[in-house]
Parts: C-alpha cells; structure tokens; sequence
C-alpha cells in the first residue's frame, strides 16, 4: 500500500520528484490544483500536472491530496525565488502564445 494513496489515485507517481505546488481558484466553482515536479533534463515526462476540482464533488479529495503534498513538497520559497519563476512562467507563456499567434496569422495568410 502507497503512503500516498490520493496522489497515487490522480496518477501522480513519482512522489519523489516533487517540487511544489500551486492552488488558485478557476471561476466560481471550480480550484486548479497544479503539482510541479523535479526532473532530470533528459526526462521526457512532463514537468508538472494540473488537476481540476469542482467545489462540490471534489473538496475532500483537494483536501487529502493537499495533505499529501504538503509531506512531500519542499518548504516554502523566498519571495525571490517566487518572483524567479513567476517570471520564468511568464516568458515561457509568452513565447507558446507568439508561436500560437503566429501560426494563426500564417493561417489566414493562406486564405487569401
């Protein structure tokens, strides 16, 4: 039996790679609950996971998960280190959304 039953059940697995985490609310009913994780540069598995509770079926689930996490995850960073990869997020966003936007825009250049 797992010492992490609720993670193991969302499909996170690799309990020992776990960085951090992050909660924000996604409209009035719903919590995003994004788990990031620590992995070698030659990984092909995906550096984080994002996880979708609605308020009402899901809270005890967030709850156990959080519970979860917080004997995982690393201890709170310094605000620096927060800013750092705030944005670091940030420039990565940015360059998916020129890619994005680009291909739109040759998209209705073909349409002419």
């Amino acid at each position: 039996m797992t010492r992490y039953p609720t993670l193991t059940a969302m499909g996170v697995e690799d309990h020992d790679q776990i960085d951090r985490y992050t909660l924000l609310p996604n409209g009035n009913k719903e919590t995003v609950l994004k788990v990031y994780f620590s992995r070698p540069d030659e990984s092909a598995l995906p550096d984080s996971k994002k996880f979708v509770f609605r308020q009402a079926e899901g809270e005890e689930r967030l709850q156990q998960a959080l519970v979860e996490l917080n004997q995982l995850s690393r201890p709170p960073q310094s605000q620096q280190q927060t800013r750092l990869q705030l944005e670091n997020e940030l420039l990565q966003f940015e360059q998916v959304m020129q890619a994005k936007l680009s291909e739109l825009r040759q998209q209705l250049q073909n349409w002419k």
